[in-house]
């Protein structure tokens, strides 16, 4: 079941997690910072795809496309 993630508690995620609730508090400071720590690592994990398939030969837009698709994967 897909909840809205404003609906989702720091104490939810720890135990999806399996980790210590205090551990969300030590490491990111709050659930707001430990998704954007998230998130952050998986647009850095897409862009650093992206640049290992990018074809350098074809024009910006084109590579627009490619990474636009790619983010959105």
């Amino acid at each position: 079941e897909t909840e809205n993630p404003e609906g989702i508690t720091a104490r939810q995620i720890a135990a999806k997690a399996n980790v210590n609730l205090a551990l969300i508090s030590y490491y990111y400071g709050s659930k707001d910072a430990l998704i954007n720590a998230a998130i952050g690592q998986l647009f850095d994990a897409a862009a650093e795809n992206w640049q290992d398939t990018v074809d350098e030969t074809l024009p910006a837009k084109e590579k627009l496309l490619q990474a636009l698709i790619i983010f959105s994967d």
